[in-house]
């Protein structure tokens, strides 16, 4: 997909970024397959999202999503917070979701 959107962008000018859904296979790829390119190694990759429920014993919708760098991060996805004459920055699909998903699944991979 990558190289066809090279071509592609070569032709038009358009560059398409690339969002890998690596489900569960973002766990298992860099481990059964550690010569393939699907993640940040290629550079039109600009975010990778995965799944930990999918393991098993841990909250059902836990999961990430990781960017490449701050510029492809949305901004609509950061929330500012103006608290105590200070300026806090959170970023969560969900604002102000209990932490015990996540402290879950860490669990289980330690």
């Amino acid at each position: 997909m990558s190289d066809l959107l090279d071509e592609y962008e070569q032709k038009t000018g358009i560059s398409v970024p690339i969002h890998v859904d690596g489900a569960s296979g973002a766990f298992v790829a860099p481990f059964a397959h550690p010569k393939l390119l699907w993640d940040f190694k290629l550079p039109r990759v600009v975010s990778i999202n995965t799944s930990g429920h999918k393991f098993g014993l841990a909250y059902v919708g836990v999961g990430w999503v990781i960017w490449r760098d701050k510029e492809h991060l949305p901004k609509d996805l950061i929330f500012e917070l103006h608290y105590l004459g200070s300026v806090e920055y959170s970023f969560s699909l969900n604002f102000s979701r209990p932490a015990a998903p996540i402290i879950a699944q860490y669990f289980n991979f330690v």
